[in-house]
């Protein structure tokens, strides 16, 4: 049986995104090592479209600065 909660109740936008369900046939060890490798292509299938969607131009971010401890101490204050 196919079922992937991705496809079955979408989230985070997953309905925007082509992919198929990897399903075995057998059950063995092989046969879900190669479920997982399909599940790896798929992931990679999926993040092709998300990075093509993605608009062009600059990105900027404003990244905190972490300050240096008072001098003198040399652990956070919350430890003391």
């Amino acid at each position: 049986m196919e079922y992937d909660v991705r496809k079955a109740f979408p989230y985070s936008g997953y309905e925007q995104y082509e992919f198929e369900v990897p399903i075995g046939s057998v059950g063995d060890a092989y046969d879900r090592y190669l479920v997982r490798m399909e599940e790896m292509r798929q992931s990679t299938r999926i993040l092709e479209q998300v990075v093509a969607s993605l608009p062009g131009g600059p990105v900027n971010a404003t990244i905190p600065r972490w300050s240096s401890p008072p001098s003198g101490r040399s652990s956070p204050a919350w430890r003391s």
